[in-house]
């Protein structure tokens, strides 16, 4: 659900734009979905989604790091002015970190292809909502060029397609979460799966780390 979306000049340089949606479920559940997101019928064009490095900070966060490939078509002018450039595949890289004692999700995403033309960023602060049991989800983005002559198109188009891009996110976002819930008593167990599914992920960050620190301290490694 659309709650808000805004746009302005940041810096004077920068576009910017924001969006607050609503997810109707509970934080954990769209932590949990945030990872199962993929594939769905709004974001048909991300082609695939690779983990480069996933681990539990001291303090309980859990930090990852992917890389995002995607289909990335240019409207008919793109083609024309930057056609020695074009790319059929572009990549994005997307850096997270859970705070489940503060229920706070932040994402950050940005594009490696293209950064010589257009820069975006974005920030998705997942965090839950004052309704019992819904969780806000608020989407930040910028986008800036440095190329002579094409700033301002390149700065308004990027904008454009990011709010487009944005509003088939959340509609896949939420789409992966829409599945029936079987209720025992006081209890959900789409729940109950979500928060197994999260410990689940920190506690194989953690093996991972101490089998690494294994092998980085073993004589076959030093020697």
């Amino acid at each position: 659900m659309d709650q808000n979306v805004s746009t302005s000049n940041a810096n004077g340089s920068s576009k910017y734009g924001s969006i607050i949606d609503i997810l109707e479920c509970s934080w954990i559940n769209a932590v949990t979905g945030f990872w199962k997101k993929y594939p769905n019928q709004y974001s048909q064009h991300v082609l695939t989604e690779d983990i480069l490095e996933r681990k539990v900070f001291p303090d309980g966060k859990l930090y990852t790091r992917r890389l995002l490939s995607k289909t990335n078509p240019l409207p008919q002018w793109g083609v024309v002015v930057f056609k020695s450039h074009l790319k059929q595949v572009a990549h994005v890289i997307e850096e997270s970190i859970v705070d489940p004692a503060k229920h706070v999700m932040t994402v950050y995403t940005w594009n490696t292809t293209y950064a010589h033309m257009m820069e975006v960023h974005e920030r998705l602060t997942i965090t839950p909502a004052d309704i019992t049991k819904t969780t806000q989800v608020f989407r930040e983005g910028w986008v800036n060029s440095s190329l002579t002559g094409f700033r301002h198109v390149l700065r308004q188009f990027g904008l454009t397609r990011w709010k487009s891009n944005a509003r088939k996110a959340f509609l896949g976002y939420q789409s992966v979460l829409v599945q029936p819930t079987t209720h025992i008593g006081q209890h959900t167990v789409l729940g109950e799966k979500a928060l197994d599914s999260l410990h689940e992920v920190k506690d194989k960050a953690k093996k991972k780390a101490i089998d690494l620190a294994v092998r980085a301290n073993s004589p076959s490694v030093q020697s």
